[in-house]
């Protein structure tokens, strides 16, 4: 994760801060593959597209065993209840959380930055 989050912004782009707090040293193979493709394809959207300075991702378990992911970035928004049909990638996060058990949550407003949110169960960790 903290490499991901380095190549895709060096300190020239956008500023990065990157919190992880995970009981496990590892999680599943799979759970990780999920979670480095969905945060790739979040910060390749804001590098894309999003005007963003600022940018946070945070990896976190809680005590049951909960994995949630957060992705913010300060960036220009855009209207997240208006259908597009370009909108691929952010398709693509929400079906890799449901394939996992977990589900996707992607919040934004014209001029307010846009936050992903992703929770898998403790079930699959």
């Amino acid at each position: 994760m903290h490499r991901n989050v380095g190549c895709r912004y060096s300190p020239g782009n956008q500023r990065y801060s990157l919190s992880t707090h995970v009981a496990k040293k590892r999680l599943p193979t799979q759970l990780e593959v999920s979670l480095f493709r969905i945060s790739q394809e979040s910060l390749t959207n804001i590098r894309k597209h999003s005007k963003a300075n600022q940018v946070h991702v945070d990896l976190s378990q809680d005590e049951e065993g909960k994995i949630l992911l957060i992705i913010q970035d300060n960036g220009c928004g855009f209207d997240a209840t208006s259908p597009s049909d370009n909108c691929f990638g952010l398709e693509g996060i929400r079906q890799r959380a449901l394939h996992y058990g977990g589900s996707a949550s992607i919040q934004s407003r014209p001029g307010n930055g846009t936050t992903v949110q992703i929770e898998f169960p403790a079930s699959v960790t």
